[in-house]
C-alpha cells in the first residue's frame, strides 16, 4: 500500500541553476496606440529575456511587442528601466525582438545562452521563468510532453510542455535541466504549454547579428499534419511516397498536407509535401520553414503526392519580410492596411484590395462596418468608381477627397459568410479624421506620421 500510495520520483533542479537563469529575465510593459491586423490599442504586461548584451537585444513573443505602434518599457530584476524599440518580430512565429540602450544593463544581468539541438526529449525536466499572475521572477516546473506538435496560425512547429496556463508568462524563456534556453514560452491552456523552439530565434539572431533582417519565406499556403494511414487510405498518398518518409525520418507517423492556398502558390488543398529540394520533409514543419527561406523571392521545388500520383510543383515563395504591414492609413475615421497573405489564408478569399480593419466610433466608415472592433474586416474593391489593386490606391484616390464629399465604394465583409460585393457611401470627414499615412521607420525603429 505504502508502494501504490508514494509521490512520483521528480528530479529537482538544483536552485543555483534556477538562480543563474533569472538574471536573463526582465518584464515588459507595450503600450499600443494604434491597433492594426488584429490587435487592440491598450497595455499589456509580460516577460522578455536577453538575448544579446552587446546589442542591447531582448527576446519576447509577437503577441507581446505586437505589429502595430507601440512603445515599450523593460523593467529589470534591480528596478531599473528603460525604454525599448521594436526591432524585429517573426512574420509567422510568435516571437520578436526589442533593442535597448547597452547602457540599460548594470551589474548583475546576463545573456541567456541556447541549449543545443537535441538536448531535449520527451520526459525532460524544464523550467519557466516569468511573470506568472504578475507574480515577477516566479518559476514553474515541467516536463516536455511532445516534441513535435503543429499550432496555428500556420505549420508553426511547437514544443508542448506540462506548463499550466498563466498571465504574464507569455515572452517566458523555457530553460533545461542545466539553465539553457530551449524555447520561448507562446501559450496554454489550463494543463498543459506550448513553447517555440529556440532554433527559430537563433536562426534569426544569426541575420540579425550579421546585420541584415531575416530572410523568410512565403509560401501561400497553410499545411496541417496528417497521419500517414490517414493520408494512404483518404488521399491516395502512394505506398512507395510513405515507405520513403519512413526510411528518410525513423518513427514518423504524419507528413505535412496542404489545408489552405492561395494565389500565386501552384500547391492545392490535399497536397502531401514528400520532399523539398530533395529532403524529405515528413511533418518537419521547422525544415519546410527553412526550405521556404532559401527560396524567398524565387521558387521552391516540392513533390507532392496530389490525386494518388507523385508530381513535382514549382511554386513561387514569396519575400515574408517584404509582405508585412509597414505602411497603413487612416481616413474619414476608417483604418486601412494591405490586404495580407496571412488574412487571404484566414479568410479564403482571394481577391484584391484595401483592408478596413477598424474604424472610430462615430466616425463615417464606422457605420459601413459591423459595429464590432473584431469583425471591422471590410475589404475595398473599389472607391470612387476607381479599382483599387491594393493600399497604395486607396492612398491615392483619397488623397482626392474634399471634407464632407460622398465617398461611394464597393466591399466585400471578410467577416460575413455573405462574401458578396456590396455598393455603400459615406461623407467624407475631414475636420476630425483627416487623411494620415503611417510608414514604418526601419532605421530609426518608429512610425513616421503624415501630414
Amino acid at each position: 500500500m505504502a508502494a501504490l500510495l508514494a509521490a512520483p520520483v521528480r528530479a529537482e533542479i538544483p536552485g543555483k541553476v534556477i538562480e543563474q537563469a533569472k538574471s536573463c529575465v526582465v518584464s515588459v510593459e507595450r503600450t499600443t496606440a494604434i491597433g492594426i491586423n488584429g490587435e487592440r490599442s491598450g497595455r499589456a504586461n509580460a516577460t522578455g529575456f536577453i538575448v544579446d548584451l552587446g546589442r542591447g537585444l531582448i527576446a519576447t513573443n509577437r503577441h507581446v511587442s505586437g505589429t502595430s505602434p507601440a512603445k515599450y518599457r523593460i523593467i529589470f530584476r534591480d528596478g531599473s528601466t528603460a525604454q525599448a524599440r521594436l526591432l524585429y518580430y517573426d512574420p509567422f512565429n510568435d516571437f520578436a525582438f526589442l533593442k535597448v540602450s547597452t547602457d540599460a544593463f548594470r551589474g548583475g544581468v546576463t545573456q541567456a545562452g541556447f541549449a543545443k539541438g537535441g538536448a531535449l526529449a520527451e520526459g525532460s525536466e524544464v523550467f519557466l521563468v516569468g511573470n506568472n499572475e504578475s507574480y515577477e521572477y516566479s518559476v514553474k516546473t515541467g516536463k516536455v510532453v511532445n516534441l513535435a506538435v503543429h499550432k496555428p496560425p500556420r505549420q508553426t512547429l511547437s514544443i508542448q510542455t506540462s506548463f499550466d496556463r498563466t498571465g504574464g508568462a507569455s515572452g517566458s524563456p523555457v530553460f533545461d535541466a542545466k539553465g539553457r534556453v530551449a524555447a520561448i514560452h507562446s501559450l496554454g491552456s489550463d494543463t498543459s504549454s506550448f513553447e517555440v523552439p529556440a532554433a527559430y530565434l537563433e536562426d534569426a539572431l544569426y541575420m540579425l547579428k550579421a546585420g541584415t533582417l531575416p530572410r523568410r519565406g512565403e509560401p501561400w499556403v497553410k499545411l496541417s499534419p496528417v497521419l500517414l494511414s490517414d493520408a494512404a487510405r483518404n488521399l491516395r498518398l502512394p505506398k512507395e511516397a510513405a515507405d520513403r518518409i519512413r526510411r528518410a525520418r525513423p518513427g514518423a507517423k504524419r507528413a505535412l498536407m496542404v489545408q489552405k492556398a492561395v494565389p500565386p502558390a501552384r500547391l492545392e488543398p490535399g497536397d502531401v509535401v514528400i520532399s523539398a529540394g530533395g529532403a524529405v520533409i515528413g511533418d518537419d514543419s521547422y525544415l519546410f520553414d527553412k526550405m521556404a527561406d532559401l527560396a524567398a523571392g524565387g521558387e521552391a521545388e516540392l513533390e507532392v503526392s496530389r490525386n494518388g500520383g507523385l508530381v513535382t510543383v514549382k511554386t513561387p515563395v514569396g519575400d515574408a519580410q517584404a509582405l508585412k504591414v509597414t505602411r497603413f492609413l487612416a481616413f474619414s475615421g476608417g483604418l486601412f492596411t494591405p490586404y495580407t497573405p496571412e488574412m487571404r489564408l484566414a479568410t479564403g478569399y482571394a481577391g484584391e484590395g484595401a483592408l478596413m480593419v477598424g474604424a472610430e466610433k462615430g466616425s463615417p466608415f464606422y457605420r459601413a462596418g459591423t459595429k464590432s472592433e473584431e469583425d471591422h474586416r471590410l475589404l475595398l474593391t473599389e472607391f470612387n468608381g476607381r479599382k483599387l489593386a491594393g493600399l497604395a490606391d486607396l492612398e491615392a484616390a483619397a488623397a482626392e477627397i474634399e471634407d464632407k464629399a460622398p465617398v461611394n465604394f464597393v466591399a466585400v465583409n471578410l467577416a460575413s459568410i455573405n462574401r458578396s460585393p456590396r455598393a455603400d457611401w459615406v461623407n467624407a470627414d475631414l475636420k476630425f479624421w483627416p487623411l494620415k499615412t503611417y510608414s514604418w521607420n526601419q532605421d530609426e525603429l518608429d512610425w513616421e506620421v503624415k501630414p
